[in-house]
């Protein structure tokens, strides 16, 4: 940005209420920010953001959602799993990982369906 620092703030809910961090979110943004909306873990489809909002505060949003740009691109599908796999081999990307037995595979069921985990 012209005459200032940028900064950068990553804003996720594990508990899955994206709706209320994709509104506050607005509120974080310097002018000429960006907010980049990534995924739906919420399922809410009818979430909307204020337009004026976005026009007043000289802001910027962009949204990307592989499920619905891949299909008409699938020649893109390949290169883009091959970067993912380079970039976590080399430890670009951190995935905290619980292994529960096969006994405990209803917890496992119950942490996906309730979003306690992702």
């Amino acid at each position: 940005m012209p005459g200032g620092a940028a900064g950068c703030v990553l804003a996720t809910d594990g508990r899955c209420s994206p709706v209320s961090v994709r509104t506050a979110s607005i509120d974080l943004l310097a002018p000429g920010g960006r907010l980049l909306l990534v995924g739906n873990a919420s399922g809410d489809w009818n979430h909307h953001i204020d337009s004026n909002r976005i026009w007043r505060g000289n802001l910027a949003v962009l949204g990307f959602s592989a499920g619905s740009f891949m299909p008409g691109h699938k020649d893109l599908a390949r290169p883009a799993a091959a970067a993912a796999i380079r970039a976590a081999a080399a430890g670009l990307a951190q995935a905290d990982v619980e292994t529960l037995p096969l006994a405990r595979a209803a917890v496992a069921h119950e942490r996906l369906e309730n979003h306690s985990v992702n």
